[in-house]
């Protein structure tokens, strides 16, 4: 079982993730969220040596990311990573960054899916080890406490309300 749940990840932006209005950049949210997010994997058994062990991999389908406050690279972040849900093969979570007040800055979601390498093939969806699975089946119903991010499952897009808006 992960220790600290959810498990966070404190940081301060680097100064070369500032963009040009002296904010982190866009780019750099991928960087930290990234980070975070391996810290989580290697708490629940995807450690560092378990991938180049097992020629398996962990690999992102798809993100969404929500920009919420500006955020200045002289700040105390912090990333408090959750699961939405598991199944065999794929591990949906959601991210909070915070800053040292607890104000959300930003949010991510990602769902990712295990799969196994070979140098003859292309990755292959597989199902992860089941001890790896079990404790993220605990994970998950410790996370099933806690409230819905309102973020979760967002869409982009515009609201049209009349003809005249298209």
């Amino acid at each position: 079982m992960v220790e600290q749940f959810p498990p966070a990840w404190h940081f301060r932006p680097k100064p070369e993730w500032q963009d040009y209005n002296g904010h982190m950049g866009d780019y750099a949210f991928g960087i930290a969220f990234t980070e975070a997010l391996d810290e989580f994997l290697f708490a629940v058994g995807f450690d560092r040596e378990y991938f180049p062990r097992t020629g398996d991999a962990i690999f992102t389908l798809e993100t969404h990311l929500t920009f919420l406050r500006e955020i200045r690279t002289d700040e105390d972040l912090t990333i408090v990573t959750t699961l939405v849900d598991v199944d065999d093969k794929r591990i949906h979570v959601f991210q909070y960054l915070k800053n040292i007040d607890g104000a959300e800055m930003a949010t991510y979601e990602a769902m990712l899916i295990h799969v196994r390498r070979s140098e003859s093939s292309k990755a292959v969806p597989t199902a992860m080890p089941a001890e790896i699975n079990q404790k993220l089946a605990g994970v998950l119903k410790q996370a099933r406490r806690l409230p819905r991010p309102k973020q979760l499952g967002a869409s982009i897009g515009f609201q049209r309300h009349n003809k005249r808006d298209s």
